[in-house]
């Protein structure tokens, strides 16, 4: 159980689709992803706004604007019905280590051998 947390996010601009995240995949708007400056890569952050709630991988860093705390894919604004910069509540994390099966490998590694 984690203490109430609110994180102020926005949502990665259409234009970045295609171009290369720092966990190693390619951006796409249209997959479910976010972007943290602290959290392990393969972290899963389960948000939510209203009633609608969401797990999002972090596969990224950022944001790099004041005051805002996450960045999410088009796809996770769109679930979460976003249309600019909103406050998540943040229901629960999960580290990589934590992910059964995981193994110390990172479940968001753009190739594993």
């Amino acid at each position: 159980m984690i203490a109430e947390l609110c994180l102020v996010a926005s949502i990665y601009h259409a234009s970045l689709d295609g171009r290369m995240m720092a966990g190693g995949q390619l951006y796409r708007h249209q997959k479910l992803s976010c972007a943290h400056k602290t959290f392990p890569f393969g972290t899963l952050i389960t948000v939510a706004k209203g009633n609608r709630r969401i797990v999002l991988p972090v596969t990224d860093r950022g944001p790099f604007i004041e005051g805002r705390s996450l960045d999410v894919s088009g796809a996770a604004a769109k679930w979460l019905r976003m249309d600019g910069v909103h406050k998540l509540k943040v229901l629960r994390v999960v580290k990589p280590e934590r992910i059964i099966g995981a193994r110390g490998v990172n479940p968001c590694a753009a190739t594993q051998k």
